[in-house]
């Protein structure tokens, strides 16, 4: 398969005043299309700076990044970000306004999306009458408006409760690979990563760099919740904890 995401020997300083601070060190990786890649460490060992650098956000200190296909970047945070005085419908067209790509075409596939992913009825709600998880979907469909190269979720999970937590990233999950998007996601939840991603990313505690990538086989259903119940499951988890847990 074609690669989307290329990372190579990407390195990242910071500087303070108590002098230079490495936060990444020659990362390199890549993504291919269609691919759902999960990006696991430490705490604070700088996840969330590897897909500010692949979005643009920042500039690496050294290596390269290169995105292929649009180039179009898709992000997700921890929070939503519905602004709640527009309409589901005025939030799921916004970054085409601000890209100056609304017009006949754009507005029938944001349409299309929310009638494909339950919010149709919604779209004259705002975020404030929503669910958490319809909330999320929302922010979803804004991101896929623009039809970006790759989506990348830095923890849009984490401010859920637990229940609608693991509802929410099954429904997530079917959106991506059902839209045949390539995705990297960024979790410190080991079984969240396992349970949704075709490889995972193990980063170093700081400087970060790639411990390890694992592929996941599972067997069953290709969906996070199924997946849980894989007989492999338990397997990966061990593994990938003892990663973590010898940094």
């Amino acid at each position: 398969m074609a690669e989307v995401v290329q990372l190579k020997n990407v390195a990242k300083f910071y500087h303070t005043p108590e002098g230079e601070t490495e936060a990444l060190k020659d990362i390199s990786f890549s993504v291919c299309e269609n691919e759902f890649v999960s990006v696991i460490g430490p705490s604070g060992c700088g996840k969330s700076t590897v897909l500010s650098i692949i979005a643009g956000l920042e500039k690496p200190s050294g290596g390269n990044v290169k995105i292929n296909g649009s180039g179009t970047v898709g992000y997700m945070l921890q929070q939503d970000h519905l602004f709640p005085w527009l309409t589901v419908m005025e939030n799921a067209l916004l970054g085409l306004k601000i890209r100056r790509e609304e017009n006949k075409n754009s507005k029938k596939h944001v349409d299309d999306l929310l009638r494909q992913y339950g919010l149709y009825s919604f779209k004259n709600a705002h975020p404030q009458e929503l669910s958490g998880g319809m909330r999320q979907r929302a922010a979803l469909i804004r991101t896929l408006a623009i039809n970006p190269s790759v989506l990348l979720l830095d923890e849009p999970f984490s401010a859920l409760d637990y229940q609608t937590r693991l509802a929410v990233s099954d429904d997530i999950y079917g959106i991506i690979k059902g839209q045949k998007k390539t995705a990297i996601l960024v979790t410190h939840d080991i079984s969240e990563a396992i349970s949704m991603s075709d490889r995972i990313i193990v980063l170093s505690k700081r400087p970060a760099r790639v411990k390890a990538i694992h592929k996941i086989e599972l067997s069953g259903e290709q969906n996070p919740i199924s997946r849980r119940k894989a007989p492999e499951f338990p397997a990966y988890f061990q593994m990938l904890w003892e990663e973590l847990t010898n940094e």
